[in-house]
């Protein structure tokens, strides 16, 4: 088992720089390409209609794929097991919803947002400020806040920032070339990110199967991780092993039985197969088929061909996260149990300051 160790040294500290610097510098850079061009309202958020599918895709999957989800899914992957996938892996046919049925439409109407749309389809103006004001007070108190929490759960593991430093510096950063740039500034700086993601993503998965001896290991530490009760120093166990409920204090840092299993039974508390397949689908349809963010990356595409390929393209990246995600969460508990797999409150408060669990550290472990 392995303890955290924070302290950086001098070439961790120039690696960030130059990272924040040259992102800062290619969002600046993509403006300053443009030159004396006019800018359009079709140029700043549909970067002129002018992406091409691997950058549709790209960005696509990096405006998804963040902070959040490494923290999330891999916590879910050490607290739960492989079900969490589900929600990626169901994005991928979604995804070719959004391509194949949602884009034309959208493309042929000839709006560069999705309350302008609503406008266009209702003849409505109440309607379109309605759904703009919900979407961005959605957006600042779910998914940006998450976001921003996200990031500062790295920064805290990685340097020991403050939260509200690394917000204000993750803000900063963002702010420059997304007000500046516009659209095709972010297409940029996301396909810059979603590679340096990537590739760090999967070099710290074949480290991490290196480290714990690879999948079969995996597969049998995985299920006997629980830490020490730390008055005590003892290991603590739930039911021998695994627990059999989360319906309570006593057994919440317990293991589910099904930890290795897909679909699970209609009355599991976290993942049962009647809400995966049946009910999950219509979120998915809205987040990918009708949410901003998303579909803004493909009305930006060149034609619709380029739409489609984009959307495939996403859909494919979107199969990654098992590996790079959910994998590394359940190595990360087998190898940091006493944090990552705390047995109860006292000792998560203790190891995270959250009683009801620590397994938001896995990947950052």
């Amino acid at each position: 088992m392995r303890t955290n160790n924070r302290r950086l040294v001098w070439e961790d500290w120039l690696a960030i720089a130059i990272y924040f610097v040259f992102t800062i510098g290619l969002g600046l850079a993509v403006k300053f390409r443009r030159g004396r061009r006019q800018e359009s309202t079709e140029s700043f958020f549909l970067a002129g209609r002018s992406l091409v599918w691997w950058m549709v895709g790209g960005s696509i999957f990096a405006s998804n794929i963040g902070g959040t989800h490494f923290i999330g899914i891999a916590g879910d992957g050490a607290a739960t097991g492989i079900a969490v996938i589900c929600y990626e892996w169901q994005a991928s046919w979604t995804l070719l919803i959004l391509g194949y049925f949602f884009v034309p439409v959208y493309l042929t109407s000839g709006i560069y947002t999705m309350p302008e749309y609503m406008q266009k389809r209702y003849q409505s103006q109440s309607i379109r400020t309605i759904l703009t004001f919900i979407t961005l007070v959605s957006y600042v108190f779910t998914k940006i806040s998450i976001d921003i929490y996200a990031g500062s759960v790295y920064f805290r593991e990685a340097t020991g920032w403050n939260i509200y430093i690394s917000a204000f510096v993750v803000l900063s950063i963002t702010a420059v070339y997304v007000i500046v740039g516009g659209l095709e500034a972010v297409t940029f700086t996301d396909i810059l990110q979603v590679s340096i993601m990537l590739i760090g993503a999967i070099i710290l998965t074949i480290l991490g199967f290196i480290e714990i001896g690879g999948l079969e290991k995996l597969w049998e530490e995985y299920p006997k991780s629980f830490g020490r009760n730390w008055r005590t120093m003892e290991n603590v166990t739930v039911n021998g092993t695994i627990s059999e409920s989360h319906g309570n204090s006593s057994s919440c840092y317990g293991l589910t039985p099904y930890w290795a299993n897909m679909f699970r039974p209609f009355d599991d508390p976290d993942f049962p197969w009647f809400g995966l397949w049946f009910a999950l689908p219509i979120v998915e349809i809205w987040y990918w088929c009708t949410d901003q963010v998303m579909v803004q990356r493909a009305l930006a595409a060149k034609s619709v061909v380029h739409a489609k390929g984009g959307t495939i393209f996403a859909g494919f990246l979107k199969i990654l996260p098992m590996f790079i995600m959910v994998f590394p969460g359940m190595i990360s508990r087998v190898l940091y149990k006493d944090d990552v797999a705390c047995p109860d409150a006292e000792s998560c408060e203790r190891a995270c300051g959250n009683k009801l669990g620590c397994s938001n550290l896995a990947y950052p472990r």
